[in-house]
């Protein structure tokens, strides 16, 4: 039994110069070693193939909240002894039209989604929809939020703070705090290594800014276009193959001479320049409305695309992971921040926030000059936190 288990092992032995070469090491970079690992292949194509499948479904899930759980316009039901069987959201004739004028308040050209006279007050005091509301099916159907009715007074679904904060506050003692606490003593120790590499940190900062700014932007287009008055399904499929010939475009463009650094600058210039146009053209040419906003949604997808792979080489990979992972985060705040500016901002000041994304995004341009090119870049030039090296 013993000879046999040398003999095994001599054989193992002798066999591993022979499958496993040993080689020097030489500078690599990351397209070397995509090629060394089988490039793009049959095989690489299948699991593509099946990856791709996993973002479809989670795409389906988020269209749903844009159609199924979408909140159409609404108004209050007009009373039975006024109109009965009042089941349409527009008026069908010239006396339905009378008692919908007269029983619903109005403010520009728009009524009321809440509220409507009281037909017994003759101060015509507002008074909350005593006989439920009529939606409008016109363009999404027969929604989720109609089924439910999570609107106006239970647009939260009359939830309050008492009801959830126990079962939160549970949830924090029992799940996150150790988790929390995990994490800061890991952030702790890469800090203190951070604070030793300025030019770590300086990079840091710009590419958290750059992911601001580039997602900032892409909702603030992505919104502009929701607002607009064409089909939101139109819309959205025109915007779907927008964005995919724009991934598309920057993968080219990185392919070429212009590298990452120089496509992103590209591109990121022309979403300015296109945010700058749309207030200037939004009141005067409707076929310019739709063309100019799509064009931007082109180039900010074709930078967005530019700027998380050029994010992800900027770091050395000790630390990639977690820079890349802040850079999501602050990337976050901007996805939340244009969405909420342009639904609380009053429309006469709208442009002005056209202008202030320009603005973000010629800063985050000139940022960018102070970033190397990491195209073909060798991964064995890339700073390591070892014996005080830097780019």
């Amino acid at each position: 039994m013993a000879a046999l288990v040398d003999n095994l092992c001599n054989v193992e032995q002798k066999s591993i110069p022979q499958s496993l070469p040993v080689t020097t090491s030489t500078t690599t970079s990351l397209d070397d070693v995509i090629h060394q690992c089988g490039g793009f292949g049959q095989f690489q194509l299948r699991q593509y193939c099946f990856l791709s499948l996993i973002q479809i479904t989670a795409g389906l899930a988020a269209f749903y909240y844009v159609y199924g759980a979408a909140e159409p316009d609404h108004r209050c039901r007009l009373a039975p002894s006024l109109w009965p069987n009042d089941d349409t959201y527009t008026p069908i004739n010239r006396t339905h039209a009378f008692f919908l004028q007269l029983y619903i308040p109005a403010k520009e050209g728009k009524w009321d989604q809440c509220n409507l006279f009281d037909s017994l007050n003759m101060n015509k005091s507002l008074i909350e929809c005593p006989n439920g509301l009529v939606f409008d099916r016109t363009i999404y159907g027969f929604t989720f939020t109609e089924a439910i009715g999570l609107v106006c007074r239970n647009k939260i679904n009359g939830r309050q703070d008492i009801d959830w904060y126990p079962a939160f506050q549970e949830l924090l003692n029992t799940q996150l705090f150790p988790i929390v606490i995990k994490k800061q003593l890991t952030f702790t120790q890469k800090a203190k290594q951070l604070i030793s590499h300025p030019t770590t940190i300086k990079r840091i900062l710009i590419t958290g800014f750059i992911a601001f700014t580039e997602t900032l932007l892409y909702y603030k287009i992505s919104y502009g276009l929701a607002t607009m008055k064409i089909s939101p399904y139109i819309g959205i499929l025109i915007g779907a193959i927008v964005e995919a010939l724009g991934y598309i475009t920057a993968t080219v463009f990185m392919s070429t001479r212009f590298g990452r650094k120089y496509s992103f600058i590209l591109f990121t210039g022309s979403t300015s320049v296109c945010i700058l146009i749309i207030p200037l053209i939004i009141k005067h040419s409707t076929l310019a409305t739709v063309i100019m906003p799509q064009t931007g949604k082109f180039v900010i997808s074709a930078a967005n695309s530019i700027t998380w792979i050029s994010i992800a080489e900027l770091f050395p990979t000790s630390i990639r992971s977690s820079t890349n992972g802040l850079a999501v985060a602050v990337s976050r705040l901007g996805a939340i921040t244009s969405p909420i500016v342009d639904a609380s901002i009053h429309k006469q000041y709208l442009p002005d926030t056209f202008y202030v994304c320009a603005t973000l995004a010629l800063i985050s341009v000139l940022l960018s000059l102070t970033l190397p090119e990491t195209k073909d870049k060798p991964l064995d030039d890339i700073m390591e936190f070892t014996n005080d090296t830097h780019v």
